[in-house]
């Protein structure tokens, strides 16, 4: 999972982090996942591939990353992030990497990620839920 900063010259990447073994279906006994660290995002200079900052945690649980988003200012990415025993979404400083803050995963299902226009709020879509932030620059 891929997005661009603007004007281009960055990619930000999701590793899709997550724990692993057995996925166990109709109240089956399943061990429990075995947690795996490593690189949640990064991102990368579009021209040489040179990566600028990675973000690294443990993924406790199965997960899945949702394409990244970044801000049309390019100050902020909104991403998923392996939480615990649940999944967040975090908004990210673009030029360190660094998690600014963290939200639960709101609804069930796909997720999608979104700015606004002006950069003042960001949007994550689960399912038929929506989640509106203001961002306080």
């Amino acid at each position: 999972m891929k997005a661009l900063t603007p004007p281009a010259s960055s990619v930000l990447i999701m590793a899709n982090l997550s724990a692993t073994g057995s996925i166990c279906e109709f109240g089956a006994s399943c061990p429990p996942p075995t947690p795996q660290s490593g690189t949640i995002a990064e991102l990368r200079d579009v021209s040489t591939g040179r990566v600028k900052w990675t973000l690294s945690g443990t993924a406790s649980n199965f997960s899945h990353s949702a394409v990244p988003a970044v801000s049309p200012d390019g100050g902020y990415g909104f991403i998923s992030l392996p939480d615990g025993q649940r999944n967040a979404i975090a908004l990210i400083s673009m030029d360190t990497g660094k998690v600014i803050q963290k939200f639960q995963q709101p609804g069930w299902g796909p997720i999608g990620l979104s700015f606004s226009l002006d950069s003042k709020f960001a949007f994550v879509v689960a399912g038929t839920t929506m989640a509106a932030f203001a961002i306080d620059k």
